[in-house]
């Protein structure tokens, strides 16, 4: 389970439900936003987004709704605590093949993820950060395992 108790599965998931996902598509679309002011690349990779200015992407439902995507992506592989091999073989499958997404990307936005995560909501995330880093870490390293294997 990634290193994590049940206990302290329950607790990320209890965080999670009360705090992110209510606002998935909010969060989503800052996270990405985030992702593509620390890594210029990254946003390049998107063809929706890859030629509109960072200042105007705030504005853009496209952003909000992949935004979205991927936080409630997230959520459901937290909510398999660990147990997710299936769902990152078949996103590796997608992301190295079809979207053509370099795997160190996956690494800039956990990063991304917890920074902006501890920012927005510094006092409910510190008893659960560690936790959700060591999350981060068990997803990246699938897909990592998973790259190889697509």
């Amino acid at each position: 389970m990634a290193g994590l108790s049940e206990v302290q599965w329950n607790e990320l998931l209890a965080f999670w439900d009360k705090y992110v996902a209510p606002s998935s598509s909010e969060h989503g679309k800052h996270i990405l936003i985030r992702m593509f002011q620390t890594e210029k690349a990254t946003q390049t990779l998107f063809s929706k987004f890859k030629d509109i200015p960072t200042s105007d992407l705030a504005v853009n439902a496209d952003v909000k709704k992949h935004g979205g995507v991927v936080v409630d992506f997230l959520g459901k592989l937290l909510k398999l605590k660990g147990q997710n091999d299936s769902q990152l073989h078949t996103m590796a499958e997608s992301h190295k093949n079809k979207h053509k997404i370099p795997l160190d990307y996956f690494q800039v936005i956990s990063s991304v993820i917890d920074v902006y995560v501890n920012e927005n909501l510094p006092e409910e995330y510190a008893p659960v950060r560690q936790s959700m880093k060591s999350a981060l870490n068990q997803i990246a390293n699938g897909l990592k395992d998973n790259y190889a294997k697509v």
